[in-house]
């Protein structure tokens, strides 16, 4: 990727100017840090200098997939988006999940 971006720190990005958002991103509001583009590149050439001159060669898709890599985002699982759902989960939902998982046991048997 020849024109892969180089990346800002969060006083460069700010240096822009604008009226600006009043949160930073979706999670940690004015306190910065979180998700944002910005954060995340600023982490990287912070703890992680050796995957920020990778994003600046070209070698990731995204500063958020260079962040996964790095190891400063985590990306969830099948299982964790279960265990954070049944925790949400009334119960009625829950067994009529359950339920909807023993039928799907029993005929998977019977067409093994």
């Amino acid at each position: 990727m020849a024109n892969a971006p180089k990346l800002a720190t969060l006083s460069e990005a700010g240096a822009k100017g604008g009226r600006g958002k009043k949160a930073v991103d979706n999670i940690k509001g004015f306190t910065g840090g979180g998700t944002s583009k910005s954060y995340l590149a600023s982490r990287l050439k912070r703890d992680h200098p050796d995957v920020a001159k990778r994003v600046e060669a070209g070698e990731f898709r995204s500063i958020r997939a260079a962040a996964v890599a790095a190891g400063i985002v985590r990306v969830k699982t099948p299982l964790d988006e279960l265990n954070y759902w049944w925790g949400k989960a009334s119960d009625e939902e829950r067994r009529v999940f359950m339920e909807s998982r023993r039928n799907d046991m029993a005929w998977t048997s019977r067409a093994g």
